[in-house]
Order: structure tokens, then sequence, then C-alpha cells
């Protein structure tokens, strides 16, 4: 359950911030809900008020949410809450015998709700305090604590800059982490976060903030002699204290929606700090600012928002269309090859708007470059596949054009109106890295097109080691990389840089194989490179798709001696799905025997399965063996009576056996 919000943790995180003013109103509504009399001619009501029922009711609810979100966090962040405001309000002799008892009915409430759904899931979750390993099972958040760690070392002091995280993270993540095909846009912690963003500057701010919201709760708790301060106290110190117990392990200080409501709170506990230094006795009572005082600070603050707004506002106008591009490039994934071009051309006009609201937005540029570099690789429909970027930046190279004029002369005749697309790929690209200089791809564009300025290009090589200085991981510039290396005949290099590559991505992965497949000896390609199943799947596509007989059946062997293995290792269930596969490539290879005993395999793994007792029988029966081949055919007969083709085959066998004078085995069932 998250509720409004895209994360549950966030949703959870919500819950807990509001407990302590829902308590606060429950029991504002115990205090004031003393029996009345009408004047009227209805007798007493003596009875419990019904808006207190419906208010503990609202509370049990809300905690109930809260648990349903399944968020580890929230739960302990909830808990917490919940205990804090009631110690105060137990300490303060403001908890009564009714509000005992409406708590124990939200509370049976509550469990009530979770034994008819989701206390199984509950338990499940929280069953993982156990042990760290069991809350961090992928290592994502301590694998990204780690690297904030690492980047705060590298800059103690003011950090990278606020909202950097996401470019600066993948400096300092491991290759091959649960981080080497998502992003980090944040570092699930706000400490860590402001600790690479901020510094130690940072953290001393939110430390020092921590302190001034403590000692407001502290101070009003203690000096307070009335009950309405001290159930505000109850109310307003749970928030404050979830926040940053909770912000230890998530990026709750980043959510709107939650911080709001923290500010707002913090106010209040300011306030009411304030209103028990002003009351009769006061030692140091507050003192009031002069009014050009309040003036300076309204007209600092408006001169703040005059800055502030427009770079917000701007964002919120490019959000929209940056969203329609996210879901443009999804189905550019997926499309067929004479879609292509239009889509990308749907894409580059979207993200022309983000950057048209958003001038400043780093990404929106940099994916601009590469819409247009594709752009102008990609065919029109009915069109032959032009020249790419690559082979016209060798060609620019072999040419020794002697200034830019005459090299735009030659692209305006040689490709007409798609020189545009090459012009606005280098715009965009070199004003994606004033923007944000860690964009390790956007090095790559400029590379590739650095020869529109004429004599005194860019070298190549030096664009290059700065892209992999700042994206270590990315597989397209180990992939650049290696691709450098071989140009300048360094293949051990290049090895290096494309076994990385491949394990990036699918995308960068699918590029190494294509690169390779059909130019290097199929043997060595299988033994030099850790080929996953996912690999050796598309390097058998490949294969087959260029005729080559010899490295199809290569990667058939290996991809059967995979599942063998994966079989060995895996529960029976699993298994015999993972001998069946390995039978198929051994008929595919024409090899009966290793067939026949994966098959034999899969039965003792799953004796009951048709698919299997289905395969055993026909291999069976094409070696010859129609005794047991006819057995096990019968036994599939018995569940599919009516499939007419199996009863022939089932006939054609006992025939067979009878010409062959063989016997059935009465062993088999």
């Amino acid at each position: 359950l998250a509720g409004s919000f895209t994360n549950r943790n966030h949703f959870a995180h919500f819950v807990a911030v509001g407990l302590g003013p829902m308590l606060w109103w429950f029991y504002h509504g115990v205090r004031n809900g003393r029996p009345h009399r009408r004047v009227s001619f209805c007798r007493a009501d003596t009875g419990p008020d019904g808006s207190l029922v419906l208010r503990g009711a609202a509370v049990g609810l809300a905690v109930f949410a809260g648990l349903l979100s399944l968020s580890r966090g929230g739960a302990v962040t909830i808990l917490t809450a919940a205990a804090l405001s009631f110690f105060i309000l137990y300490r303060r002799r403001l908890v009564g015998a009714a509000t005992v008892g409406y708590v124990l009915v939200a509370a049976l409430f509550v469990v009530a709700c979770l034994g008819i759904y989701g206390y199984d899931q509950l338990a499940a979750r929280l069953d993982d305090f156990r042990s760290i390993s069991d809350l961090d099972r992928h290592q994502g958040r301590r694998t990204v604590w780690r690297a904030g760690v690492e980047a705060f070392r590298r800059f103690p002091i003011i950090g990278t800059g606020l909202g950097t995280h996401v470019e600066v993270s993948p400096v300092y993540l491991p290759f091959g982490g649960p981080f080497s095909k998502l992003e980090a846009t944040h570092a699930e912690s706000g400490y860590v976060q402001i600790a690479v963003e901020a510094g130690a500057v940072g953290l001393a701010l939110v430390f020092g903030a921590g302190a001034l919201c403590a000692s407001w709760c502290v101070g009003a708790y203690r000096r307070s002699t009335s009950q309405r301060v001290s159930a505000c106290v109850a109310a307003v110190a749970p928030a404050l204290a979830a926040s940053f117990i909770h912000s230890a392990v998530d990026f709750v200080w980043y959510v709107p929606g939650c911080m709001v409501a923290v500010v707002i709170l913090a106010a209040c506990a300011s306030r009411l700090w304030q209103w028990t230094r002003e009351g009769p006795g006061a030692r140091d009572p507050c003192r009031s600012l002069s009014r050009s005082t309040w003036l300076v600070v309204i007209g600092s603050l408006l001169l703040a928002a005059g800055l502030m707004i427009p770079n917000r506002l701007a964002a919120c106008l490019a959000e929209p269309h940056w969203h329609r591009y996210l879901k443009l490039s999804k189905a550019l994934a997926g499309a067929e090859p004479e879609d292509r071009y239009q889509l990308l051309a749907e894409m580059a006009e979207t993200l022309a708007q983000v950057v048209k609201s958003q001038p400043g937005h780093g990404r929106a540029h940099a994916r601009l470059a590469s819409v247009h570099i594709q752009l102008f690789d990609c065919p029109r429909s009915g069109e032959i596949q032009p020249f790419d970027v690559e082979q016209v930046r060798q060609t620019v190279e072999a040419s020794h054009f002697r200034s830019a004029a005459e090299l735009n002369d030659w692209l305006r005749r040689a490709f007409g109106h798609r020189r545009k697309h090459l012009y606005a790929a280098w715009y965009h690209a070199r004003h994606a890295l004033r923007l944000c200089p860690l964009q390790g791809e956007v090095y790559l564009y400029v590379g590739q097109l650095s020869f529109l300025r004429g004599p005194g290009a860019i070298s190549s090589e030096a664009l290059l080691q700065q892209a992999l200085a700042v994206r270590p991981s990315n597989g397209w510039v180990l992939l650049a990389a290696g691709k450098d290396a071989i140009l300048r005949g360094d293949f051990d290099r290049a090895v290096s840089f494309w076994k990385q590559a491949l394990r990036a991505s699918e995308d960068t992965a699918q590029e190494v194989l294509s690169l390779l497949a059909g130019k290097v000896p199929i043997q060595f390609l299988l033994d030099t490179f850790s080929l996953g199943e996912a690999d050796l799947l598309r390097l058998l596509a490949m294969m087959e798709r260029q005729q080559d007989e010899q490295g199809v059946a290569a990667v058939r062997k290996r991809l059967a001696g995979l599942w063998e293995q994966k079989a060995q290792q895996s529960p029976a269930h699993e298994a015999a799905g993972l001998w069946l596969q390995a039978a198929e490539m051994y008929r595919r290879l024409e090899q009966r025997e290793e067939r026949l005993r994966c098959l034999r395999q899969a039965l003792d793994a799953d004796p009951a399965g048709y698919d299997v007792r289905m395969a055993l029988g026909r291999c069976l029966y094409e070696t010859g063996s129609y005794a047991e081949a006819e057995q096990h055919l019968r036994w599939c007969l018995r569940l599919r009576p009516d499939d007419a083709s199996l009863r022939r085959l089932v006939e054609t066998a006992a025939d067979r056996r009878l010409r062959m004078g063989q016997r059935p085995d009465a062993s088999l069932r």
C-alpha cells in the first residue's frame, strides 16, 4: 500500500508524521467530550460521544494503513512516534481511564484488520529484522551508502553540490553491483545524501536544525504547566523525531509531501517554546523584533523567492514533456524498424519542448543529442540504410577539408536536410557538458561529432579518457573504449573493456556480441568471455542468421552444458525443465545418446510430467526402442485420450514392437 505516494516507505512515513497530531485530535475529543444536558423534552445524554469512536477508528485505520504498506522502516517509525506520544501524555498525567479504553479499542481494531488482511505479509517483512543481510538482501542500500561515503571523503567540506547525487554516484558505485543497470537518484539516507551534496557544512546545518528542534520540544515540555501545551508537545515532538530517525535509512527529506508537514510542525514546536517562555514569571521573556527588522526579513524572503520560483516553475513546465519522452523511449525499445524514425522524431520534438521550458536541463540536452544522432543514422520508411555518423566522421578525416565552411558545403551536397541532425546533436552535446560534465556518454557524442569544427578537432582520446573517469561502469563508454583500443592495436585491453561492457547492460551485451560474432573464432569468443544464458541465446540467434553451422553447433553445445549444470544445482520441479531444454539442444545437434541421457534425468526429476514422458517416448521411438517408447506414450495417452495423433503414434509403436519381437518392460508404468 502506497496511497498517493510512489513509494510505500514515504507513505508509511507520512502516517508516522501525522500520528502525533491525530493522537492530539483524539485526546482533545476525550478531554472535551464530557456528559451534557439538553434543555429539551429529551433525557440527558450521558453516553459516550459518538465522534470519539470515529476519531479512535480514524487513528486505528491510519496505523493499519501504515503497517499495511509493509515498510519496515515505516513500521518502526510509526511505533516509535506512538510510543513517544504516549510517553509524554503519561508523564504529564494526561492519559485517563477513558483514553486507555479508547486506545485499546483502536488497538483491537488494528489487530482485527491485520488478522483479516495482511498479517502474514507484515510478519514476514518484520521478520527480516533478525539480521542486516535479511534487511538488505541485494545490498542495494549498503552499496549506495558506501559510494556516498567515498564521495564524501573526496569532497568533505562543501560536497558536490545540491541535487548532484544522481550524477556523482556512478563515479563511486562498484562495477557489477545492483546499481550497474539502475540509477541511484537518491542515497537511501538523508544524512548520506546531504554529506555527498553539501559536505560537512550541510551535515552541521542538519544536526544544528535537529538540535534546535529538540531544544524547542524539550524546553516546552519542561517549562509547561498547561495540559494544553503538553498535549501539543505530544503531537509535535513524535513527528519531528520520526523525521530524523527515518531519514537514517531513507530519503524522506526529499519528498515534499512529507517535508511540508515536518516544517509546519517544526514551526509549531518553536511557537510552543516561545509560549512557555512568555508565561507569567518567565525569567527570559522572548524579545520581539522591530518593524524595520521584519521588513528586512520579509524583503530577503521575497528576493529569495524571486530567484527560486522561476527555476522551479521552469521544472514544473518541463516535467510533462520529460515524462512523455520517457514513455516514447520505452516504446522505441520494442518498435518495428519501419516505425523507429517516426518515434525518434516525436522524441526529438518532445525533448525540444523540455529544453525550451527548462534550458538548464542537462539530461534533456544529452538525450536530445543522442536522438539527433539516431535520427541521422536511421533510414526513413522505404529508404536504404544511409551513412551513419561514424562513417561520416571517417570520411571527413580522410578528406582533410581546409575549413569548416568547406566541410559544411560538402555535408549539404551529400546529405541535404539530414545534416541538420548532426549540427543539432553537436550543439546539444556541448551544452549538456557545460551544464553537467559528469555525463559520460556525452563525451562520446562530442568525440563522434568533433569533425564539425573543421581543422583542429578535439582529441577523441582525451574525450574518451574523461568519459571513463566519470562513468567507469557505463556499458557504452566501455564499448567505445574497446573499439578505441582495437584501433590502437591493443587487443588485450579491448577484450578487457568488452568483458565489462558485456555485463553492464543487455543493450551493450548485444552490441559486443554483434561486433565480435563472425569476426573472431567462435571458440575464442566462448572461452574468453563469460557468457550467460541470455548472452548465449543472443549469440545463437546471430550465428543462425549468419548461417554459420560450426558456430551454431558450438553455441548449442555450450548452452546444453550450461543447462545441465544448472539442472544439477536446481530443485526437482525446476530441474526437469532445464533437462528438457538441454535435450532439445542435443536433438538439434543430432547427439541421440546425450539427448536420451538428459531425458532420463528429466524423468527422474519429474516422473509425473506429461512433457517429460512425451519427449522421452518420442526419443525412444526415434532410436528404435519401441517397447519402452510404447510404455511412456501410453502413459501420455491415458492423460489425453482424445489426442488422435498421439493414439496413432502409440499404435505405430506397438505394431513395430511386435514386428521387432520386443517385449514391454513390466517395470515401467
